[in-house]
């Protein structure tokens, strides 16, 4: 499996133990969550540095949080109350949230963050909230298509962020399971 394909797949993955952490049945139902799970399986072990990781689970939590806040408050407060106006809450909130994390994770690496992998990212991050906008838009109350949609909306933001970016949270295990760098 190539580096890219392994970020990808861990982004994924991520996205799946998130949406099973809010949604299914026995689900936590937390705004933390995703946010953790995220910082703790894809984005803090692709970073060296015992004492990065713990800052980076944070920053993802908070990130997280605060991209659910912003695109609440934003549907909410204003969409709501504009008799039904369209504005596109939660793409802002993928796109800014790629954004913040992008920046949080360059300030506790001290390292720059890659522009072009950030101005993908914030792009996918933006087409994340998308699929949600779409589907408060178009929304039927089908319990499946309210699932998928939130599925959907977990696995392309954390499955692209983590390819763009290149995180690798396996690459301490490749010598294990036999593959090359």
């Amino acid at each position: 499996m190539t580096p890219n394909n392994r970020s990808l797949t861990a982004g994924v993955v991520s996205g799946a133990l998130s949406f099973a952490a809010c949604f299914l049945p026995g689900g936590v139902g937390s705004t933390w969550a995703p946010g953790l799970i995220f910082g703790a399986l894809v984005l803090a072990p692709s970073h060296s540095g015992v004492g990065r990781r713990a800052p980076l689970v944070v920053a993802s939590a908070l990130v997280y949080r605060g991209a659910v806040w912003l695109a609440s408050t934003l549907y909410m407060n204003v969409q709501l109350g504009t008799n039904g106006a369209h504005l596109p809450s939660c793409t802002l909130a993928g796109g800014l949230g790629a954004l913040a994390l992008a920046v949080a994770t360059s300030l506790v690496t001290r390292e720059p963050a890659e522009r072009a992998a950030t101005r993908r990212s914030i792009a996918f991050g933006a087409l994340a909230g998308a699929l949600l906008d779409a589907y408060f838009a178009f929304a039927d109350g089908d319990r499946f298509v309210d699932q998928a949609a939130a599925f959907g909306c977990f696995a392309v933001w954390q499955g692209s962020y983590a390819a763009l970016h290149r995180l690798d949270p396996w690459r301490a295990f490749t010598g294990l399971v036999g593959a090359r760098p």
